[in-house]
């Protein structure tokens, strides 16, 4: 039906979120979400963070139409609450919120087609793109993540896979992935 159910097995009680937040993370210590709330008008649509039984809602900032470019995605360390892109060219640059105005470094992404893993500890970002450079084909690429050093040591791992076939070892130092014998042309637009 569409609602959002959020049920706390500690205390056993549950609270019913309104049906147009979307796209939940949990902060580090659990005591916080960040999410969408997605209003039907352009101008009532927001990134917020709330309580997880909803309550002390506050907006962090609106999307209007930039819905499908924005990850809600708490960073391990929790000074992360949310990520965005913009596009320049074949190009996207990757941004960073907190949920007090810091202003983080970006990180230019060789491609189309973001989609994020964090390491356990939040010191690394691995993340896939795609471009002509790799026919269409979804590529990982992993970055420093903390915020002391964000942006710093990308590097292209030369992996046609997706994110969703990787896992990161507890200590975050090292990470496993499924890797396909084969991946066609044009695999990302699929």
């Amino acid at each position: 039906d569409g609602a959002n159910i959020l049920y706390n097995f500690s205390t056993k009680t549950q609270a019913t979120l309104p049906a147009i937040w979307k796209d939940f993370s949990f902060s580090p210590e659990g005591g916080s979400i960040v999410f969408k709330s997605m209003g039907r008008e352009m101008e009532s649509r927001y990134l917020a963070t709330a309580s997880p039984d909803g309550s002390n809602f506050k907006v962090i900032t609106t999307l209007g139409d930039q819905d499908r470019t924005v990850f809600p995605t708490w960073s391990p360390q929790g000074q992360i609450a949310t990520m965005f892109i913009r596009y320049k060219a074949d190009r996207q640059q990757l941004y960073f919120l907190g949920t007090n105005d810091e202003n983080f470094n970006s990180i230019p992404l060789p491609g189309l087609g973001f989609k994020p893993l964090w390491s356990p500890q939040g010191e690394k970002l691995a993340y896939q793109v795609y471009s002509a450079a790799t026919d269409y084909r979804p590529s990982l690429w992993v970055v420093d993540a903390a915020p002391d050093s964000l942006g710093a040591n990308r590097v292209n791992l030369n992996l046609l896979t997706t994110v969703e076939k990787c896992a990161w070892s507890q200590s975050g130092k090292s990470m496993y992935c499924a890797v396909p014998r084969n991946l066609p042309e044009g695999a990302a637009l699929a």
